[in-house]
């Protein structure tokens, strides 16, 4: 790891957040590897047919919106403690390296302070938002958010 501080101890002007790749050599952090390793369609190939089913017109606006502008990553947040997110924070980062997940960033000391949320907070990412392919990062993130 290139930092060996805990992200709520970071407080450096700033430096709101602490991303996967940069405390971990990784190349599977966000790499293209994660494609093949879970048959995950690359988002520039996501067509209207591989969009999850929607409950209303209106998500499926929301949908369409962004595969016509290219943002298909999934995105999920855990929020907690500062040590609820300092234990979680290296399973995160052992997720991203083993390609669980794609990658993830954890909010700092400083993003903690300056930023308008309640608690700290870790972002994890899949490279698409189809149900199937977010199936397993999502097992991981539940069952390390007991919090």
């Amino acid at each position: 790891m290139v930092t060996d501080r805990p992200p709520t101890e970071i407080t450096e002007k700033g430096k709101y957040w602490l991303r996967s790749q940069a405390v971990s050599d990784s190349p599977r952090i966000a790499g293209d590897g994660y494609f093949s390793k879970h048959s995950v369609t690359r988002p520039e190939e996501i067509t209207i047919g591989d969009l999850p089913p929607a409950d209303n017109s209106a998500v499926r606006e929301i949908d369409r919106e962004a595969l016509n502008e290219e943002r298909t990553i999934g995105k999920w947040q855990i929020t907690g403690s500062a040590e609820t997110i300092e234990r979680l924070w290296p399973e995160m980062i052992n997720d991203a390296v083993e390609g669980v997940v794609w990658a993830a960033k954890v909010m700092t000391g400083t993003g903690r302070e300056e930023l308008p949320y309640d608690s700290y907070m870790i972002a994890v990412y899949t490279p698409t938002t189809s149900r199937n392919t977010t199936s397993t990062a999502f097992e991981s993130i539940s069952e390390t958010n007991t919090e």
